[in-house]
């Protein structure tokens, strides 16, 4: 369930400013969460990890390079 909700996520945020705004603000992966949450998607930190790592479309996607980002901070912490 949570793998289609983050798909069903991502193509929420490519459409829809506000959700842009708010996932630049939000500085965890654990922000994200809440956020799709907010918007009425169940995603795990897992699922966008795995997609982060398999899927190369998310290469052109506003929240891959985002998730890239906190996962480089994540790990330098």
């Amino acid at each position: 369930m949570s793998e289609e909700h983050l798909k069903a996520f991502l193509e929420a945020v490519k459409a829809d400013a506000s959700l842009q705004e708010k996932l630049k603000t939000a500085t965890e992966k654990s922000a994200v969460v809440a956020i799709a949450k907010e918007a009425g998607f169940v995603i795990a930190i897992e699922a966008m990890e795995k997609h982060t790592e398999t899927d190369a479309y998310l290469y052109e996607e506003v929240l891959w390079s985002y998730l890239v980002e906190l996962s480089d901070e994540e790990t330098m912490r």
